[in-house]
């Protein structure tokens, strides 16, 4: 049975992975994390096994490591932070990630997979998104995970794996976690607690969503069938499909009024200068490894909206 260590566990993907993995029965599953009282007392991580990891303190990456297969690396600065304080963002997100990245190479894991962002393509999207379009980041937060991958995919005798992820939703697993700020859950949020929508935005922009639910499953695609390749490899994650979010909210209304017998009101804001990039974010180099997305964006949000009263 191969052992992953998920680091940054206790954060918003981390849970996702955690409960698709452990429902498969094919891994022991590792999970560290920098305060392991934040999840040691939630009963659905009672049978995994919790270890200190902290990025910052290498002292705690050995410990960490004893007896691990595979890694999935969560643990960065969001865009917030990494906006907020740049010098800090390079020095977690790229260099204490090196120093990371080698120490697993010298503790014998032979799979490390990266968590980067479809940001590094740049702002204005247009036609086919692959994983050979040309990259452009334009800010701290795109620029500091395509510097992380060039070290991920640097052949160091790792198999190093890169999976560019679109805009993961589902629900939060702690009421006070930041991921209640990502756009998808906080109209969710506005929709239950004051019955209303409001966008700072026009809703006309086009974005690729995927359920957080299954972010895990594609990992363990990527696990089991790169292996096979035994090379570095970077994979685009996202369900292929462009939605506005205009569409996200007419989902949010029509689960309100199924669940709750309401349907909230929603208001935008006009911009006669927006520009609406019109692409497609191709998993097709993923979906040729046998990943199937197994649920829909309505479902997710359905969870969501449940888990707000709950």
């Amino acid at each position: 049975m191969k052992t992953i260590l998920i680091t940054g566990a206790s954060g918003f993907l981390g849970d996702k992975i955690f409960d698709s993995l452990s429902s498969l029965n094919e891994y022991k599953l590792v999970l560290g994390v920098r305060d392991p009282s934040k999840i040691s007392g939630i009963d659905k991580f009672k049978n995994a096994e919790i270890r200190y990891f902290n990025l910052v303190d290498d002292a705690t990456y050995f410990q960490a490591l004893v007896g691990v297969d595979a890694v999935v690396h969560l643990a960065a600065m969001d865009y917030a932070d990494c906006e907020k304080n740049p010098e800090l963002a390079w020095k977690v997100n790229v260099n204490l990630l090196e120093a990371f990245f080698l120490k697993c190479k010298e503790s014998g894991v032979k799979q490390f997979v990266y968590f980067s962002t479809f940001h590094v393509y740049g702002p204005s999207l247009e036609g086919v998104i692959t994983e050979e379009t040309v990259t452009n980041p334009v800010n701290n937060y795109s620029k500091t995970h395509l510097e992380a991958e060039k070290i991920v995919l640097s052949n160091l005798g790792i198999e190093g794996i890169v999976v560019r992820l679109s805009n993961a939703i589902g629900k939060p697993l702690h009421a006070d976690s930041s991921a209640w700020k990502l756009v998808v859950n906080d109209l969710c949020k506005q929709a239950v607690t004051s019955r209303k929508i409001v966008l700072q935005s026009t809703g006309k922009q086009l974005r690729d969503f995927i359920p957080a639910s299954v972010v895990g499953f594609a990992i363990d695609t990527i696990l089991e069938k790169n292996s096979t390749i035994n090379a570095s490899a970077i994979y685009n994650l996202g369900s292929g499909k462009s939605l506005s979010i205009l569409d996200i909210v007419k989902i949010i209304q029509k689960e309100c009024q199924d669940l709750y017998q309401f349907t909230p009101t929603f208001e935008t804001r006009e911009n006669t200068t927006e520009k609406i990039s019109s692409f497609h974010f191709s998993v097709k180099k993923l979906s040729q490894l046998g990943f199937v997305c197994s649920t829909t964006i309505k479902k997710e949000i359905g969870e969501i909206l449940l888990s707000i009263n709950n």
